[in-house]
């Protein structure tokens, strides 16, 4: 499997102001990345943890400007890491993806699922079979094959593992999550017992 040159898809999308936005993507050491000019309103947070990142050896492969005329607009960026960079370990939002190196599928995996989040996950591939095999090893609630993390339908289940949530929403999930089941009767008449 290869990183996918749409990764910008999820993460600015929603300026990346969403919580299911791009969470970090491990990628085989072959692949090569490609950015897009879009636009984010600037958090300060973000700065913060690609600053952060930066501090604990991560590249910056791309560092988008500031802009808008307030300078409040914040550029795309593309961080080189590991999972224990800012960027990788916490949430970003904003329009910050961080791509970490991985050796091989079972290596990319690992990665993946050594984090306290896992809400959305994505994982692109040729091969349908294959990423849907790796899909299912995924500790995440929820992951879209060739698709963004950004996914939301009303009939489906949404919701994440670990300390992205407990429980879902969506569809007949939501009906059993947020309602019990309570029975009531009503006698009209006196009961006849058998005593």
């Amino acid at each position: 499997m290869r990183c996918t040159t749409r990764w910008w898809t999820g993460s600015p999308s929603g300026s990346g102001h969403c919580a299911p936005a791009t969470p970090p993507i491990p990628t085989h050491r072959s692949a090569r990345s490609s950015t897009t000019r879009r636009w984010s309103r600037l958090s300060t947070g973000s700065l913060d943890r690609i600053s952060r990142a930066e501090s604990d050896g991560a590249e910056i492969r791309v560092r988008g400007e500031r802009s808008g005329p307030a300078g409040r607009v914040l550029g795309p960026h593309l961080v080189l890491g590991t999972n224990g960079v800012a960027t990788a370990a916490e949430e970003v939002f904003g329009p910050v993806a961080t791509v970490i190196r991985a050796d091989g599928e079972d290596d990319a995996v690992r990665i993946a699922n050594d984090t306290e989040y896992e809400l959305s996950s994505a994982v692109f591939s040729r091969d349908v079979e294959r990423a849907v095999r790796v899909a299912t090893r995924l500790d995440a609630g929820m992951t879209h094959v060739n698709d963004t993390t950004i996914n939301d339908e009303p009939n489906t289940a949404f919701g994440g593992e670990k300390n992205s949530g407990i429980g879902r929403f969506g569809g007949e999930w939501a009906i059993e999550e947020f309602t019990t089941d309570h029975w009531i009767s009503v006698q009209h008449t006196p009961r006849q017992y058998a005593i």
